[in-house]
């Protein structure tokens, strides 16, 4: 008589859930604190430093500088609120980012990583990807 092999369905679901939850592995550690560069959508580089609790945005062609707050919400997803412009004046073309926008590491490559944001409000996702250079 064959033995068969059973897992209750909550083990199951919890070794399931492990796997979703690690797709990014430890090397999302490396790169949830620094200083990035980001090539924006109107060719300009943003500088991005990120802290445990802030991300502070250096924008090249406007000169502005902008705050936020971080928040982790997994190990590889998280969240700016609280925009605050440290420096230089709002440019009336781009409607103000003040609310919540939330990002997901997919992607770590060496010195790189891709992000998926998503604008609190708006069913689109855009994508980028992120150089450290510190």
């Amino acid at each position: 008589m064959k033995k068969q092999f059973f897992m209750p369905m909550k083990y199951f679901t919890l070794i399931l859930f492990a796997a979703l939850n690690s797709s990014c592995n430890p090397n999302c550690d490396a790169v949830k604190i620094g200083t990035f560069e980001l090539n924006s959508y109107d060719g300009s580089i943003h500088t991005i430093m990120r802290t445990e609790k802030t991300q502070t945005e250096f924008i090249e062609k406007s000169g502005n500088v902008v705050q936020y707050d971080l928040k982790w919400i997994s190990p590889y997803a998280y969240q700016i609120f609280n925009r605050k412009l440290v420096q230089g004046t709002e440019d009336r073309k781009v409607p103000p980012i003040n609310d919540t926008i939330t990002f997901e590491i997919v992607k770590v490559d060496g010195n790189k990583h891709v992000v998926k944001a998503k604008l609190k409000g708006i069913d689109e996702m855009y994508e980028k990807t992120l150089t450290k250079i510190k």
